[in-house]
């Protein structure tokens, strides 16, 4: 029996592609492209305002474990120029959005950057809202804070 040269190159191609589905699965082994992201979501409920005045509210978390913050999405319920969103972590402000604000607002810290805290670091959100118009509602505010652990990252 004689090998053809093209049943021959084929042969080689599959030799090929065994070795390296042998290095792919059992050498080196898979690990994770994703890292694991965590969500935390703090909300502050809406509540009635009087003209004129100011109403200062905040919620608290504290990481579980020791975490690097990576970035938030917030809602502000609020449209009245002058309504801060603000996080903060640790005594330090990481993040504040304003309304009528026409600054850039990261929702995410740099590339390759990311905010260590500590389980007795607080996480405060702070919303304040100043109504120059009527009487109405704050609308309320939230946000998603996503963070990863500490270790492996």
């Amino acid at each position: 029996m004689e090998i053809k040269r093209q049943e021959f190159a084929l042969g080689i191609a599959l030799v090929i592609l065994l070795a390296v589905a042998i290095v792919r699965t059992i050498i080196v082994p898979d690990r994770s492209r994703l890292r694991p992201v965590s969500v935390e979501g703090l909300d502050i409920l809406s509540e009635p305002i009087a003209q004129g005045q100011r109403i200062v509210r905040e919620r608290t978390w504290n990481p579980p474990a020791n975490v690097y913050l990576l970035g938030w999405n917030y809602r502000l319920g609020s449209s009245a120029l002058g309504t801060d969103l603000i996080l903060m972590g640790g005594g330090v402000r990481i993040f504040h959005v304003r309304t009528g604000d026409l600054a850039a607002n990261p929702a995410f810290l740099p590339a390759g950057s990311a905010y260590p805290l500590r389980p007795t670091d607080t996480v405060r959100l702070i919303y304040a809202v100043t109504n120059t118009g009527p009487a109405g509602e704050t609308g309320g505010a939230g946000a998603l804070i996503y963070f990863v652990p500490l270790e492996g990252n």
